[in-house]
């Protein structure tokens, strides 16, 4: 009996870590690259004017730099934590840079105006393609961009690959 338990809560935690990307194979943090970081690193946007402005999170990769964009809730607990360790992790790594990226708490605001009805679907089509295209569906949402601006690892809904990464990143520094 005491076995199966065992083995029932190995698979339990084997489903769980592959789930949420873990892998059992060492992690390697990404290479260092030689740069001098001014300030601290980290930069604010809110989501509300990156979309008013049709920019794609990619926008906020930095050339010469490792880019950790984080979509973050004020109300999310994960993100408070992760959020916690960044100054320690950026004193370590100057060559990483933090584009946090506030969603707002009650939602967007959004409203369409027009003369029929054609025209206000088309407008809530493209609304909605564009609200897709960030591929975003809960906080924290975590991409990370090499210093070519290329991604590295990127959440998708509930696969939290990027968020698993960056906690392996930051705790192996």
């Amino acid at each position: 009996m005491m076995i199966k338990l065992i083995l029932i809560v190995i698979a339990v935690i084997v489903i769980l870590n592959f789930r949420d990307g873990f892998s059992f194979t060492s992690f390697e943090a990404p290479q260092v690259i030689q740069v001098n970081r001014q300030g601290s690193g980290i930069r604010k946007y809110e989501f509300q004017q990156l979309f008013d402005d049709n920019r794609p999170f990619s926008s906020l990769a930095k050339e010469g730099r490792y880019t950790i964009v984080e979509g973050y809730l004020d109300s999310c607990s994960i993100c408070k934590r992760i959020e916690g360790g960044f100054p320690a992790f950026l004193q370590k790594r100057q060559d990483v840079v933090i584009q946090r990226v506030h969603f707002p708490e009650q939602g967007m605001q959004v409203s369409f105006s027009g003369s029929d009805q054609e025209s206000m679907q088309r407008m809530a089509d493209e609304y909605n393609q564009r609200i897709k295209s960030y591929n975003f569906c809960s906080t924290p949402h975590i991409e990370i961009y090499d210093e070519n601006r290329q991604l590295l690892v990127a959440d998708h809904c509930t696969k939290k690959s990027a968020t698993s990464y960056l906690e392996r990143w930051m705790a192996s520094e």
